[in-house]
């Protein structure tokens, strides 16, 4: 699995991780820098985790080459012309905008933006990159000569001393699908993914339907060749090979990059959407990675195991380092490790669906009422849930809730590698 350091300021962790929450197969760890001078310590920590380090500014990237030369790749995340409708609708819902004066941002970027949205606006285009305290004050004198007009900034600095001063100002943040332009450049180019590109993808789909085995001949017959269609059509597109087995149920083989192309990087699989537009069943789909085709095919195996748990229409992935991600379904997919020996298979998916929640409303505690909401099951199976949990050491009590009515107090728990 790929792992990307991520560095950049505080206002921005939210909008990078929402970017890295569409791509399951990548694993992201941000480090907080709010000032240039703070780079360093958080490059050599991200150095000892990751494949590859992705800064949210030019001049935090510039500023570290300046400094040393890195032994792995590293990238920035551009300011395009997406940002700007989004800062100047922020703009202009508290003042009309004639003017603005903007710094971290190429000319051309903003000209454009502003032609579609036919509004006529001076620029006064301060720096492009701020790659060091002296531009940043530069930038910040040249904006104070526009007290009356619009100022864009890339810099939380700059963007604090002019609102102390009574200044219109936004900040520029890249927008979610320029990161995700990125991310998916990262994919492309970093040498561990080429290796990926060729390994081999066998996948298992089986159409559950009584309704459908019950029809007569001509109907079921017809129904059967819309989903062979479908099917097959799936595998053109993956630019591999369909292995058609017994009624209802098929294999198809291609290679990884393929698969994630049409996937999406694991969020979607259409051939369930069409499938069950043709017949209301429940389609189960195992999908196994491996260097070979036996471990393939014994990867789709445990994938398709755990699709058939699942018991609706679903998909579910194995990959080469035994790795699951699921469902997938409309939902995002939670992703887990197929080495927990102490709970079974279904309960690490249960496990993981409950700290996806945990971390997605950033909490440190949890209660069992929580845990029943999320896996939809009574708060009496959560509480067994819990001790199971506990017992195997995933997870820990934390303490105990002091109420001031009647009943038993509830208990908090917490993960144990928080």
């Amino acid at each position: 699995m790929l792992t990307i350091a991520v560095i950049g300021p505080t206002w921005l962790k939210r909008r990078i991780h929402e970017a890295f929450a569409m791509f399951p197969n990548i694993t992201m760890h941000y480090f907080e820098t709010n000032d240039i001078s703070e780079l360093m310590p958080n490059v050599v920590h991200a150095l000892r985790q990751a494949h590859c380090i992705l800064f949210t500014h030019r001049a935090y990237e510039q500023s570290v080459r300046e400094q040393r030369q890195l032994p792995i790749p590293t990238y920035y995340v551009p300011l395009k012309g997406g940002c700007i409708y989004e800062a100047y609708f922020q703009l202009v819902q508290q003042q009309k905008i004639t003017t603005l004066s903007v710094d971290g941002m190429e000319l051309a970027y903003l000209t454009q933006p502003l032609t579609q949205m036919n509004q006529a606006c001076t620029t006064a285009a301060v720096t492009y990159h701020l790659t060091n305290e002296a531009e940043t004050v530069k930038a910040h004198l040249i904006h104070c000569h526009h007290l009356k007009h619009g100022v864009m900034t890339c810099s939380h600095y700059v963007a604090q001393e002019l609102q102390a001063r009574g200044i219109t100002v936004v900040l520029l943040k890249p927008t979610i699908e320029d990161v995700v332009v990125l991310i998916e450049r990262i994919l492309l180019s970093t040498d561990e993914r080429r290796q990926k590109e060729h390994q081999i993808v066998l996948g298992k789909i089986e159409v559950h339907s009584q309704t459908l085995l019950n029809k007569s001949f001509k109907s079921q017959s017809l129904k059967k060749y819309k989903v062979d269609r479908i099917v097959a059509n799936f595998a053109d597109e993956l630019n591999g090979y369909l292995l058609p087995t017994t009624t209802l149920q098929y294999n198809f083989i291609c290679h990884r990059g393929e698969f994630e192309r049409i996937t999406e990087g694991y969020k979607v699989l259409p051939v369930l959407r069409d499938i069950f537009q043709i017949e209301q069943a429940i389609i189960c789909c195992g999908v196994g990675f491996g260097m070979t085709i036996q471990a393939a095919a014994a990867h789709a195996d445990i994938a398709l195991t755990q699709a058939q748990q699942h018991k609706t229409t679903c998909a579910f992935i194995v990959t080469e380092q035994r790795n699951v991600f699921g469902p997938i379904t409309v939902d995002a997919p939670v992703v887990y490790s197929l080495t927990n020996t102490r709970i079974n298979d279904k309960q690490a998916y249960q496990l993981e669906k409950v700290r996806a929640y945990v971390q997605k409303n950033e909490r440190t505690i949890f209660t069992s009422n929580d845990v029943a909401l999320v896996l939809q099951i009574t708060v009496r199976t959560a509480n067994r849930l819990l001790t199971q949990w506990v017992d195997a050491n995933y997870i820990d009590i934390h303490g105990v809730e002091r109420v001031n009515r009647k009943g038993r107090p509830r208990q908090y728990y917490t993960f144990v590698d928080v």
